[in-house]
């Protein structure tokens, strides 16, 4: 058995094993729920017939889905089907739990563990139902619709259409909006129904706690990953290494980079319960543990970012020699981390970051009103090329900015940019109360620098906290 062989059969043996790891995920998700609305849920419960006849029918549909789901799946895997059954039963009850099953669906992603699986595919588009009916019955309850809008829902909305006119140019116009629809219109989504869905601040901290349990599954599932197949396969490089939308471990860096202001907060906050700090220190060494093991240039810059900031903004004008210290300081580790890579692989990654880069900006350069269209950039680059090209199951900008120029030209690469300059500043205005909004905005938008995530749910997810938590603080 040769190397690629023998590393399919880990992969495959592998999903198994976390598969059965996500009934515990959910179930503790669950859990959390529980214990955070279980006031709400009783005063719904006890408060009238209609409430508890849905709270009946709500659990009974999750049975039965999690009976669907049990039925496709071995016996050992009917803890991972009740635990999800339970959960889409709560989110039939509680607006909150739909948003939140709605993000954490999203990053744990089920249904990448099992190919083809005719009922947990559904997953994501039953979230957005559910958020979407619950949105309804708000509305219906108010007597009027009333949508959450700002300058920031403006301009994410001008960049959808913008994005969508690309498709139009592109070489297989077709295919173009297929992944349009099948992909970026879920981040989309995901940003506005969740502005909609979140206007109490404890659905705001019901939110937030759900990601630090999905991030920190990730991040776990990721390290416990890499020392078995360190283990295992001794001969495979022991960089770190996930699964699902996970696998590349630039990326798992660059969600915890995202993530880690928000774990450091919870930890450092004396206000916060015990077990939600508990939780906190947990991911942050997690997330660092995992960053390190990767090491990925783009966040470990991102963590020095987020550092440097949070030095300056905590100290003031005298921050200069501090930050100058932290800067050295961090930026040792970091060489010798990053030189273990090995020469040849670092060699390799430059050479082909600066062809793609030279290609992205030749596309946009060269198509400035439409780019060269929406997911078009790596059929587009043996044209705009100049230099041989490797690694080609990656041809992608390796650049968030790079790749919305190339492939929306600067209409595009403006309407990108300003959405996230909208958000620097919303979160500067909220930094006092709530710092860790703006510390992650920095440090994920430094690691993005250097991977193509334009398009990806990670960015939007973030905007849509930062626009919650500002229009929470206004109201």
């Amino acid at each position: 058995m040769n190397g690629a062989e023998a590393l399919a059969l880990f992969d495959a043996d592998f999903k198994h094993e976390v598969f059965l790891w996500l009934g515990g995920i959910y179930f503790v998700i669950l859990l959390y729920w529980l214990i955070s609305l279980k006031d709400e849920l009783l005063k719904s419960f006890y408060s009238a017939s209609f409430e508890r006849v849905w709270c009946i029918i709500s659990l009974l549909a999750g049975i039965l889905f999690a009976g669907l789901l049990a039925s496709e799946w071995e016996p050992m895997s009917a803890g991972t089907a009740v635990a999800i059954g339970l959960c889409v039963s709560l989110a039939m009850i509680h607006v909150s739990a739909s948003a939140c099953l709605l993000a954490s669906s999203l990053y744990l992603r089920p249904w990448e563990l099992l190919d083809n699986d005719p009922y947990l595919s559904v997953l994501p588009r039953l979230s957005i139902i559910l958020c979407l009916s619950h949105l309804v019955i708000h509305f219906l309850k108010k007597g009027k619709i009333s949508f959450q809008w700002n300058r920031l829902s403006q301009v994410l909305l001008a960049f959808t259409v913008w994005v969508f006119l690309s498709t139009l140019v592109a070489p297989d116009s077709g295919a173009s909006q297929s992944e349009f629809f099948d992909g970026f219109m879920k981040s989309i989504l995901l940003y506005f129904i969740l502005i909609q869905m979140v206007r109490q601040d404890s659905s705001l901290k019901l939110l937030k706690g759900t990601l630090l349990l999905s991030f920190l599954f990730v991040g776990i599932i990721s390290l416990y990953q890499t020392l078995k197949l360190g283990a295992a396969l001794p001969d495979v490089e022991n960089r770190l290494k996930g699964f699902g939308a996970f696998t590349n471990s630039n990326d798992i860096a660059a969600l915890m980079t995202f993530i880690l202001p928000f774990s450091m907060v919870v930890a450092l906050r004396k206000r916060e319960a015990k077990l939600m700090r508990a939780l906190g220190w947990l991911l942050s060494l997690v997330a660092i543990t995992a960053i390190v093991w990767s090491r990925s240039r783009g966040a470990l810059l991102g963590v020095m970012a987020t550092l440097v900031l949070y030095v300056i903004l905590r100290i003031g004008k005298k921050a200069i020699v501090p930050v100058i210290g932290l800067a050295v300081l961090l930026a040792i580790p970091a060489m010798i981390l990053v030189s273990n890579r090995g020469s040849d692989d670092l060699e390799g990654s430059s050479a082909g970051r600066k062809t793609y880069l030279k290609a992205g900006l030749r596309m946009g350069t060269r198509n400035p009103i439409l780019g060269v269209g929406f997911n078009a950039f790596p059929e587009s680059l043996q044209t705009y090329s100049t230099e041989s090209l490797e690694e080609s199951n990656q041809m992608t900008a390796h650049n968030s900015w790079i790749l919305v120029f190339a492939e929306t030209g600067v209409p595009g690469l403006i309407l990108f940019t300003l959405a996230f300059a909208i958000c620097i500043r919303y979160s500067w205005q909220i930094y006092a109360s709530q710092p860790e909004f703006l510390l992650a905005l920095v440090g994920y938008g430094v690691s993005i620098f250097f991977l193509s995530h334009s398009y990806l749910i990670y960015p939007y997810l973030l905007y849509a906290l930062v626009h919650i938590a500002h229009s929470l603080r206004k109201a």
